[in-house]
């Protein structure tokens, strides 16, 4: 499928975007976000302090230095967020634990947070080696593969942990942006809108769903979906970036303008809307935007300049060609 999109330059996800380890959250910052973004599923700390919620055995009279009492040791550490204590908890519990699963588990988890891949990678591994059929441990190696780009076999495995779980919801998303990574947009929608049917609460997903539906060149429902997202929590800079950027393929420029200024400063969302006024072929709009950048910000001129240079020499050619009858060029910026 041919997109009737910008330069690939300005639409190529970022890494981050299909990371899964990596947290939602982003800080603000004066580095323009100028490249649609997805999200993982969940984030891994939050992933793995809901792990930590699901109760071990009750406390016995023994020692808390029995398996028991390390994993509870260690979940209290994960809800503490210290997550050193609680790897060395989980990973005492695990030697002295006949069958260490649950435990091995939680510490793949907080590998998974420490983008420690090696070491999750071995904890699935191991999980699956005793137990073959335990689908949570088939979709923790499934990331581990994504992030390596191994994709084909994340995916087998993401396939495999919904034949043992169908309503596993976590697969569906792996799937997903598996799709989107290979530029299958139509497969990804389907996927990511298979896992809001299970989890409609994930508002990682329906950015995600967004971000496909944008690629695939549906800009109205990559809308849609972006403020779903935002309307249930989302609050990730590259949401707003992602809004934005579908809001400009509707040649929404205001509000396109809006939402980029929420993604970080008023010199970021100029010199995006530049950007975006370039490449939909308005220099005169693009001259305007990228000025006020640089008035805005001292840390944009280098990059911004090289744009309006490219912006004005544009409109100078522009200006040359022009006859009494051709409309002049637009010159405005929100």
């Amino acid at each position: 499928m041919r997109l009737n999109t910008p330069s690939a330059w300005l639409l190529q996800s970022a890494l981050w975007g299909l990371c899964l380890f990596a947290s939602a959250g982003c800080v603000h910052s004066e580095v323009p976000h100028n490249r649609l973004s997805g999200t993982g599923f969940m984030e891994s700390r939050a992933e793995a302090q809901k792990a930590a919620s699901v109760p071990s055995a009750e406390p016995s009279e023994q020692s808390e230095t029995n398996t028991d009492g390390h994993e509870r040791l260690g979940d209290m550490f994960v809800r503490q967020g210290n997550w050193t204590l609680a790897l060395l908890q989980y990973g005492r519990a695990i030697q002295s634990a006949p069958e260490p699963a649950r435990a091995r588990y939680k510490r793949g988890l907080l590998y998974l947070t420490q983008g420690m891949v090696d070491e999750a990678e071995a904890d699935f591994r191991a999980i699956l080696h005793g137990a073959p059929r335990h689908a949570p441990a088939m979709i923790g190696l499934a990331r581990v593969l994504f992030q390596r780009g191994q994709l084909q076999p994340a995916a087998e495995f993401a396939r495999q942990a919904l034949q043992e779980a169908p309503g596993m919801w976590k697969a569906h998303a792996l799937l997903g942006m598996v799709y989107d990574y290979q530029q299958q947009h139509e497969q990804a929608i389907a996927e990511y809108q298979a896992a809001l049917r299970i989890k409609p609460d994930q508002p990682q997903i329906q950015n995600n769903l967004g971000r496909a539906w944008y690629l695939a060149g549906h800009y109205k429902q990559a809308v849609h979906h972006f403020e779903q997202a935002l309307r249930m929590g989302q609050t990730a800079p590259q949401a707003y970036n992602n809004l934005g950027l579908a809001l400009a393929m509707q040649r929404a420029y205001g509000p396109a303008w809006e939402a980029f200024r929420k993604a970080g400063s008023e010199a970021q969302a100029y010199y995006n809307l530049g950007v975006v006024y370039l490449e939909a072929g308005k220099p005169g709009n693009a001259v305007a935007c990228l000025e006020k950048a640089i008035e805005q910000s001292p840390q944009f001129y280098t990059r911004a300049n090289d744009q309006l240079s490219l912006a004005q020499s544009l409109l100078q050619k522009e200006h040359l060609g022009r006859t009494p009858s051709n409309k002049r060029s637009e010159t405005g910026c929100p």
